[in-house]
């Protein structure tokens, strides 16, 4: 076996050959210098790590930032349940606790997992670069190797496995045969496992149009659907709440035009901003008022049990009958989610750390500034793109990347919008960019006719 690997990696390309050293090079180069950069917790990055079975108290969730080592929990307070991964990123986050306790560590060693997500990160990158001119390949690696993404990788949010992977979906988007079709399904699936809101990520598995290449895919993709509404039941009332009492709210308030690019400046003029006078309550709804504007955190979170259960019963109704009372706001709800998205700043002051230079770290500042308007130009242009060459399937992405801020403002409000949208416009920019450059496979020739 590693005698034919060494006949494969002969038979590669210099230039080829060349590239894959640079990757490797900058793998272990940032390998050693990804302490530099950092998100930090919210409370999503604790319920990934609780697949770990750290003993860490609960309050550390706090916006306080990720430690290198957590404390494992004895074994014998670890159930069977307790086994049971909530998401692909909990699944490999245990996969690397059991590893490292067989290994006979008392610790958990969060570097492992960052160093998983680099990897993975860099070796789509590396596919696509093997396909690029130099230039091309050099001006993309710049592009990606970004401290405000790489911070990502040092953090346990189910966001930073689909930043990771988002290279690798974008080369199996692109490119076709029995291997790379395969590798398309299982990114769907570990892309959709991954968090409730990537759901509609499983389409990106779905390569052949007739429903018998695909039977294998769908099955798994059903029972794959079954356990995301399992998750996702438990998060039915904070989501119930953001979707009416911020989405709806902020939408109708004309998020977009305030003076705040970020979640954390948006919530601070959320009270100014809001009047609750503004919007037609209909009958029946009329206790929804008090809570117009608001987010489950911490308002909602803080309200008694009852309180909660009354609002959880009526929300999803609330939503409708409101949307539906207030006409005039119609154009505000379709337009708002995407021009938000486009006026974004994804830098994401309030979670984002980092001890690099400011030289090195103001370009890319600017570009994570303007990376919202960056990915609605791109995808609609590549869109365009599809359009005119009557390629269905490019166009389906494209639709798609454009259409996703709808689906986070009206799945889970604006609450921390840009953090649960990032991994999208990072396909918005990369997808379009890559099938502009990348080489164009060689059309087989065709035999003379006799």
């Amino acid at each position: 076996m590693i005698a034919s690997m060494m006949a494969a990696w002969r038979r590669t390309p210099y230039s080829s050959r060349v590239k894959a050293g640079l990757v490797a090079l900058l793998l272990l180069a940032l390998s050693l210098s990804m302490g530099q950069v950092e998100r930090i917790n919210n409370g999503d990055g604790w319920r990934t790590l609780r697949s770990a079975q750290v003993a860490s108290d609960h309050g550390y969730a706090a916006f306080a930032p990720f430690p290198r080592y957590f404390t494992f929990r004895p074994s014998a307070e670890i159930g069977m349940v307790d086994l049971i991964p909530m998401s692909s990123t909990g699944a490999l986050v245990q996969t690397w606790a059991g590893v490292q306790r067989a290994l006979g560590a008392e610790q958990f060693d969060f570097r492992w997992l960052s160093l998983t997500y680099l990897a993975l990160y860099l070796g789509g990158i590396l596919l696509i670069m093997l396909e690029l001119h130099w230039a091309a390949g050099t001006a993309l690696l710049l592009l990606l190797l970004n401290p405000y993404i790489l911070a990502y990788f040092n953090s346990a949010y189910e966001e930073s496995l689909v930043i990771a992977l988002a290279p690798l979906l974008v080369y199996c988007a692109l490119r076709d045969g029995t291997a790379v079709r395969r590798g398309s399904r299982a990114l769907a699936l570990l892309i959709t496992a991954s968090k409730v809101q990537f759901l509609p990520m499983m389409l990106s598995g779905l390569r052949r149009a007739r429903w018998q290449h695909n039977a294998g895919f769908l099955l798994l993709a059903l029972l794959l659907g079954g356990g995301i509404a399992v998750k996702g039941s438990k998060f039915s009332i904070p989501n119930g709440y953001n979707r009416y009492f911020n989405g709806l709210a902020y939408s109708m308030a004309g998020v977009s035009s305030w003076p705040a690019r970020d979640f954390s400046g948006r919530a601070a003029l959320a009270a100014s901003r809001i009047d609750p006078a503004t919007v037609h309550f209909p009958a029946g709804s009329e206790d929804a008022r008090p809570y117009w504007g608001s987010s489950y955190w911490p308002t909602g979170a803080a309200l008694a049990q009852p309180q909660q259960d009354l609002l959880g019963t009526h929300l999803r109704a609330w939503f409708w009958s409101t949307l539906l009372a207030n006409p005039q706001y119609a154009y505000r709800i379709v337009s708002e989610p995407i021009t938000t998205a486009a006026g974004a700043d994804y830098r994401m002051d309030y979670l984002f750390r980092s001890t690099l230079p400011a030289p090195l770290l103001a370009p890319y500042g600017v570009l994570m500034r303007y990376w919202g308007a960056l990915a609605l130009l791109a995808s609609t242009l590549s869109l365009l793109a599809a359009l005119r060459a009557r390629q269905v399937r490019y166009a389906l992405y494209s639709l798609f990347l454009l259409g996703y801020p709808w689906l986070v403002v009206y799945g889970d409000g604006y609450f921390e919008f840009e953090k649960h949208l990032f991994p999208i416009t990072l396909l918005g920019v990369l997808f379009p960019l890559a099938r502009l450059l990348m080489r164009r496979p060689p059309t087989p020739a065709v035999a003379p006719a006799r």
